[in-house]
């Protein structure tokens, strides 16, 4: 029998567009998330691993793995005991039927849970993950942008008087290396 278990990241919430996402770290097995133990603001994520800063334990993300992956087996057990209701001939049909609609909505629930739920960070949260994370100031700059609390003018003004060209905001993923956001950690 094969055992599969290590580690990876779940629970992703407080996506900052165009820079990361706040996830857990989990022990996990048959990648089922068990057991936190750091929450990280993910950067870049690839087979490898990932790059990121480090954040102190989320609860929110935490829970959201886990309300995640518990919707998903509620889901395969609800279909299953739905397939199982459908294929007997001793209920009535409109029982069949109000089962497989019931299905249907438990069904967009937890796609609504597992794809939706915490998806985008506030402009409240994105600050104070900023803060957190101690992000440079062409990058609050290019959050502002993002939530669109400030113009493009208004961001080349802000950078101008940072002593930075305006080019900068075009190049703010290359510069995350430099950020102290992207420290490497490699995949168990």
């Amino acid at each position: 029998m094969i055992v599969i278990f290590g580690s990876n990241t779940y629970g992703r919430i407080d996506s900052i567009p165009g820079l990361g996402y706040v996830a857990t770290e989990f022990f996990h097995l048959y990648y089922l998330p068990l057991i936190p133990y750091r929450t990280r603001f993910v950067v870049r994520k690839d087979a490898g691993g990932f790059e990121g800063g480090n954040l102190p334990l989320s609860f929110k993300s935490i829970l959201t793995a886990w309300v995640r992956t518990a919707s998903l087996l509620v889901l395969l057990l609800v279909v299953t005991l739905g397939l199982f209701n459908l294929t007997d001939n001793r209920v009535d049909f409109r029982e069949r039927f109000f089962w497989c609609l019931g299905m249907a909505v438990i069904g967009l629930v937890v796609l609504w849970l597992h794809y939706g739920l915490f998806k985008v960070a506030s402009y409240s949260n994105a600050m104070a993950l900023a803060d957190q994370l101690a992000m440079d100031p062409r990058l609050r700059i290019y959050i502002d942008m993002q939530y669109e609390r400030i113009s493009e003018q208004e961001a080349e003004k802000r950078l101008d008087a940072l002593g930075y060209s305006s080019n900068e905001l075009d190049d703010l993923t290359d510069e995350l290396a430099q950020t102290g956001l992207s420290e490497r950690y490699e995949s168990r």
